[in-house]
């Protein structure tokens, strides 16, 4: 009688996802399949360790209609925003690299960020 919704979300996907996916829905009255291609951007990061002042600078590429955040994990299981960079800003920042133990970055961009 009424019309549904469902959502399908592919989160945290790495170039080993990339390719095509195929989603098939069906009810009583029928089936529809929709088929679509997923790739991955990869973003180029620029690093400069700067050891007198104890900051890593990094350079982001400037991509006009999205906000970049950074994030740091020390396990590449558990991620922390450490920035967010939109593209009215300088493109570069600089990381306090003082008191903490081997971390990895990552970026990830938004059209509409997250809060």
């Amino acid at each position: 009688s009424g019309a549904t919704n469902a959502t399908l979300a592919l989160n945290a996907l790495g170039l080993a996802d990339m390719g095509q996916y195929t989603v098939v829905v069906g009810n009583s009255l029928g089936a529809v399949t929709y088929t679509t291609e997923v790739g991955i951007g990869l973003t180029t990061v620029q690093a400069e360790l700067k050891l007198s002042d104890k900051v890593l600078r990094l350079w982001l590429p400037t991509v006009t209609d999205q906000t970049t955040v950074v994030e740091a994990s020390t396990d590449h299981l558990h991620w922390a925003p450490v920035y967010f960079y939109s593209p009215q800003q300088n493109n570069f920042f600089d990381l306090s690299i003082t008191n903490s133990a081997q971390q990895f970055f990552r970026t990830r961009s938004f059209t509409n960020p997250p809060q």
